[in-house]
């Protein structure tokens, strides 16, 4: 290769690479930068109108929220916004004409009243103008970048061909000329540098060279003398040759502490993009954990309204109830047992007193009644139940099914709600005797819970340490 075209290569090796490479670099760093800041104001903005638009909404009064609608879509970039409520669309605005850009955006918000969404916001906003802008950063940059690479390029190659590459030719020509041993012309140098003094030097060499061929015969001292003057001209062409060398290792070093400098800046724009990926991670679990807590907040509010529906109709059929139970009381009070009419008052007085615990029932659903809590006999409990109406109904029922029962309560009790444990037996051993399709035996055993032991000194035993199991 010729020096011109190694100068060239490592020239656009050493200065023209490194310069495209930062220049794409810087680029890529502004096309991030432009895109955050987009994405903020797009986000923004969805969250100002979906503020704005939160009373119409609520209200669902379109034309309150069209003002602001119009006030967004004054910006160029936003093509479309869509508002839409419980109901359905509310508001539909669109850009007229054709869409200038290629690029859509779109970004939703909910909009909040009182902690409760009550519909979403939706706006289309056209990325066109940011390409518009990074592009003419990119033919900026690369006018910067190219234009000193150029300059510095027409520099360094007249420099080159004016300081080394001429003065080099006609060195060339010179040393062929005293290689052809015409030393009848004369080497003419005005130039003062390093090429001019080997110029010189060549012209010395020149009317040495003359001089020796003139006086040869007449003296060898001369002739030994010249030739020392060449082998130090050439000493110098060595250490001029040298310090070239030492030029190119300095380039060399240069080249790759900016290659060094190219990698450690790569390793931090990847750590960079690692950072905001977490970032956007985390945003998104924390996106997902507040739509839990808006479901969570939903439910409550119609559990709320169950309970309130429950404890209106609780207290309407107390009003009722109250008659059906205080009127058998007072005319079973002027009657005696023995009377036809006892036993179907008993039984109605009975009926309105279990139509009373469903409405404790659903007082305690709406938070409102009180839970008995008293000490209880299982055993008399259970007994009660076998003798009642719908015990007998049920074994109607399913004449197949026998029920027995073992009891080993030892004088046990337990604490609870008799009613609601009477309701749970009775729907245990209904249960049971629905589950039997032929003959078969309901098994109800009263004993004490396993690890228990039976007080056998007459003292009362502390409640509710007893279990009660039925068994097909």
């Amino acid at each position: 290769m010729k020096l011109r075209a190694a100068i060239a290569v490592v020239f656009f090796v050493g200065f023209f690479i490194p310069t495209v490479v930062a220049c794409f670099l810087t680029i890529q760093y502004q096309r991030q930068v432009l895109t955050a800041e987009l994405r903020e104001d797009h986000a923004r903005t969805v969250e100002v109108l979906a503020l704005g638009l939160r009373e119409s909404v609520w209200a669902l009064v379109p034309e309150a929220g069209i003002p602001i609608v119009d006030a967004v879509m004054t910006d160029s970039r936003i093509q479309r916004i869509r508002v839409d409520s419980e109901e359905g669309p509310f508001i539909r605005k669109t850009r007229e004409g054709p869409v200038q850009g290629h690029s859509i955006q779109t970004m939703k918000s909910p909009i909040l009243y009182q902690g409760r969404r009550i519909g979403e916001v939706s706006m289309d906003i056209d990325t066109s103008p940011m390409e518009a802008v990074l592009a003419r950063q990119q033919a900026r940059y690369l006018w910067i970048s190219l234009g000193p690479f150029c300059l510095s390029a027409v520099i360094l190659f007249w420099i080159l061909s004016r300081k080394i590459l001429r003065p080099m030719n006609r060195l060339l020509h010179q040393s062929e000329d005293l290689a052809a041993k015409k030393l009848d012309r004369k080497f003419q140098w005005d130039q003062q540098d390093e090429m001019g003094i080997l110029g010189h030097s060549f012209e010395k060499t020149r009317q040495s060279l003359a001089a020796l061929f003139q006086e040869l015969e007449q003296t060898n001292e001369r002739v030994v003398g010249q030739a020392d003057e060449l082998t130090q001209t050439n000493e110098k062409l060595k250490v001029e040759v040298a310090e070239r060398k030492r030029i190119e290792a300095q380039l060399i070093r240069h080249q790759e502490k900016l290659e060094e400098i190219i990698s450690r800046r790569t390793a931090e724009l990847t750590q960079s993009n690692k950072e905001l990926k977490q970032e956007i991670r985390d945003r998104l679990r924390i996106e997902a954990d507040r739509r839990e807590m808006e479901v969570r907040l939903q439910r409550a509010e119609k559990m709320e309204a169950l309970g309130n529906l429950a404890g209106g109709v609780a207290h309407d059929l107390n009003n009722i109830l109250s008659g059906i139970v205080s009127y058998p009381e007072l005319m079973l009070l002027d009657i005696t047992e023995d009377d036809p009419m006892h036993k179907p008052l008993k039984m109605i007085q009975k009926a309105g007193e279990r139509a009373a615990v469903v409405v404790q029932d659903l007082l305690t659903l709406a938070r409102r009644g009180i839970t008995v809590n008293d000490v209880q006999d299982l055993e008399e409990i259970v007994s009660v139940y076998l003798d009642s109406p719908e015990y007998r109904n049920l074994m109607e029922s399913h004449p197949n099914v026998k029920v027995e029962t073992e009891f080993n309560t030892g004088g046990l009790k337990i604490k609870g709600s008799g009613v609601h444990i009477t309701k749970t037996v009775m729907n245990l051993v209904s249960n049971a005797a629905e589950a039997i399709k032929e003959n078969g035996t309901v098994r109800i055993v009263i004993a004490p819970k396993p690890g228990d032991k039976i007080n056998s000194m007459g003292q009362d035993p502390p409640p509710g340490r007893l279990s009660c199991s039925v068994h097909i």
